[in-house]
């Protein structure tokens, strides 16, 4: 009995030291973890203060999607991203790339023209192909590169457009003028024949001192009725030169017109859409059969505004076409 409790002291400080650890553990755990929590929850706080004092929107800088590092793209590479989509398949009468028959038509203006029409758009097309950032060069290489997979060089058969210009001048001058020294020509040997007549008749007539012989008489009366007669000619003459000929009314099939316009016009002229003139309609068309129907021929073939040529269908003859617009044009009369 005396060995325990002389052990007793040792064990009861033993125990003493666990409880105080353990008490410590108790204390020190609780802490770590509030510790823990706070600081979550100041973390989460600034989180949303610094959301909330964010900006509303934000300044983005980029540069032109269509070029690589601000160069000029090739026209292979602008047709490949635009125009190919309709110059591959002729989608709403759109050339193909290499139908060499479908472009020379269009060549007639030249590079220059071809550009102006793809910048502005034509028909279906819409100006710049639909992509605002193409550039002329841009455009002007991607028609180079369209017309050269078609066989045609532009470049080396295109005439200077001041050059063209002025042989297109010189050449209805010159025209014009053969046109008048044709026309003063009958004139011209009229009046020269005139004049011969007229010292004829002169030297003929007696002379004032001499009296002139009885029978002299008939034959001045009869040489005055052939001047008079030679200057009815002159004048009948250069009437005949001067006045045009009478033009000639040509035939109008209004019926053909009728059905080529009930088969492919109609869906627009019908209703007026995009602008187009009504059927019928004789205030929308009075300023359109002023210009001519030549005009209106032209217009209806190569097409204007957003109306393709022949109507989008390019399968109709040119008469069958102008036999439609005749027909329109009769209706709005």
């Amino acid at each position: 009995m005396s060995g325990s409790h002389d052990k007793l002291p040792k064990l009861f400080w033993i125990q003493l030291a666990l409880a105080a650890f353990i008490g410590v553990m108790f204390l020190i755990t609780p802490a770590a973890e509030k510790s823990t929590e706070t600081t979550g929850e100041s973390s989460h706080t600034e989180k949303a203060v610094a959301k909330n004092l964010e900006p509303i929107g934000k300044v983005m800088v980029q540069a032109d999607s269509g070029k690589a590092g601000g160069t000029e793209r090739s026209g292979k590479d602008v047709f490949n991203r635009t125009c190919g989509t309709c110059h591959n398949t002729g989608i709403a009468n759109a050339p193909k790339v290499s139908d060499k028959a479908a472009w020379e038509p269009r060549i007639a203006n030249g590079i220059e023209g071809l550009v102006k029409t793809a910048i502005n758009g034509k028909g279906a097309m819409p100006p710049k192909g639909g992509d605002p950032t193409l550039t002329a060069n841009e455009l002007k290489s991607t028609i180079h590169y369209m017309t050269n997979k078609a066989g045609i060089n532009l470049s080396s058969t295109e005439p200077p457009k001041e050059k063209a210009i002025e042989e297109g001048v010189k050449k209805a001058q010159e025209e014009k003028h053969a046109d008048m020294v044709k026309q003063e020509e009958p004139v011209k040997e009229s009046k020269k024949a005139t004049e011969s007549m007229k010292k004829d008749a002169i030297v003929t007539a007696p002379t004032a001192p001499v009296a002139p012989p009885a029978p002299a008489a008939p034959v001045v009366k009869k040489q005055q009725a052939a001047l008079e007669t030679i200057k009815e000619k002159v004048v009948s003459t250069s009437v005949a030169v001067v006045t045009p000929p009478a033009a000639v009314e040509k035939p109008v099939n209004l019926e053909a017109g009728k059905k080529v316009y009930s088969s492919s016009c109609f869906a627009c002229h019908d209703s007026g859409v995009a602008g187009s003139p009504k059927i019928g309609d004789k205030t929308a068309w009075a300023s359109r059969i002023a210009t001519g129907t030549e005009t209106l021929y032209t217009s209806a073939l190569n097409g204007k505004g957003v109306m393709p040529a022949k109507g989008g269908n390019a399968g109709i003859p040119d008469g069958d076409i102008k036999a439609a617009v005749d027909y329109m044009v009769s209706q709005g009369q």
